[in-house]
C-alpha cells in the first residue's frame, strides 16, 4: 500500500473544505457527474476503462469503474465527508473494502522551490532540481568540482534525502530514471492542480497516495467531482510514484 501521508495537513485546505462542505465538480466534468447512469469509455494507462455515475444527489455520489478484471464501486458521502471503496476481482471473486475520512487525508502543497544552486557550496556546481507538489519526491543534481563527479540528493518523501555520487553506470541510469519519474509526477500533479483547483487536488493527493489500483483512483477522482481526464493525470502520477520508489530503493544498495 502506498504511504498514506506524504506531507503535512494544510490549514488552508482544511478551511476551504470545512467552509464549502462538499467538493464541487469542475466545469469540464459537468457532462458526466451531473447525469447519473451515464457511462463514459476512456483509455487510461493503456487500459479501456468504463466509468458510470450510479448516483448523484445531495447526500452521495457513487461511481462504478470497470477495468481489467476489476469492478470498483466508490461512494463519496457528502455529509460524512468519507470515501468508501469496494473492489471486486471478477476472476478470483476477492473483495476488498476501505473507507477514508477525506479532511484528515488531505495533503498540503508544502514544498517550496529549492535554491537552484544559489546557496550551493563553492565546490558544487548546480545542474538541475525538481520537487513534487504533494508527495515529497525530489532530486537535486550538482557537479562536485573537488571530486570530479556528479552528486545527487534524492528523496522519496518518506525516508529523508540521500546523497549519492554517480560512481558507476548502473547508478547513473537509475538516478536518471528516478529523475524522469519525479519529473512526470510533478507534471501530472501541476496539471491536476490546474484542472481541479488546489483544495480538491490536495484531497485527491491524499486519496491517491493510499490507493492500490487504477479503478480505485479513477473512481475516487470522479466521485469527488473530477473529470476522467483529471483521473488520468492522477493515474499517471501514481504509476510514476511506484517507479520512483523502485529506483530509489535500488539506488540505496548500488
Amino acid at each position: 500500500m502506498k504511504r498514506f501521508f506524504k506531507g503535512f495537513l494544510s490549514l488552508f485546505v482544511s478551511f476551504c473544505l470545512i467552509s464549502s462542505g462538499a467538493y464541487p465538480a469542475s466545469a469540464a466534468s459537468v457532462n458526466l457527474t451531473s447525469l447519473p447512469n451515464t457511462t463514459q469509455l476512456s483509455t487510461i494507462n493503456g487500459e479501456v476503462v468504463k466509468t458510470t455515475i450510479l448516483t448523484d444527489n445531495a447526500n452521495i455520489r457513487t461511481v462504478k469503474v470497470e477495468e481489467n478484471n476489476n469492478i470498483t464501486i466508490v461512494t463519496y458521502d457528502k455529509l460524512k465527508d468519507t470515501l468508501n471503496t469496494t473492489v471486486t476481482n471478477n476472476l478470483t471473486k476477492a473483495v476488498t473494502n476501505s473507507t477514508v475520512v477525506l479532511k484528515s487525508s488531505a495533503i498540503s502543497n508544502k514544498y517550496a522551490k529549492k535554491s537552484s544552486g544559489k546557496n550551493s557550496p563553492n565546490d558544487l556546481d548546480f545542474i538541475t532540481d525538481n520537487y513534487s507538489p504533494f508527495w515529497g519526491y525530489d532530486y537535486y543534481e550538482s557537479y562536485d568540482t573537488d571530486y570530479g563527479e556528479f552528486l545527487w540528493s534524492i528523496d522519496s518523501g518518506s525516508t529523508g534525502s540521500n546523497e549519492l555520487y554517480e560512481s558507476n553506470s548502473a547508478r547513473t541510469t537509475d538516478l536518471n530514471n528516478f529523475k524522469s519519474s519525479v519529473d512526470n509526477i510533478v507534471t501530472q500533479q501541476d496539471l491536476a492542480i490546474g484542472a481541479m483547483g488546489a483544495a480538491l487536488a490536495a484531497v485527491a493527493a491524499g486519496v491517491v497516495s493510499s490507493a492500490t489500483g487504477v479503478g480505485a483512483i479513477i473512481g475516487a477522482i470522479v466521485a469527488l467531482g473530477g473529470t476522467s481526464s483529471a483521473a488520468a493525470l492522477w493515474v499517471s502520477a501514481w504509476v510514476s510514484s511506484n517507479s520512483a520508489d523502485g529506483y530509489y530503493n535500488r539506488l540505496l544498495y548500488e
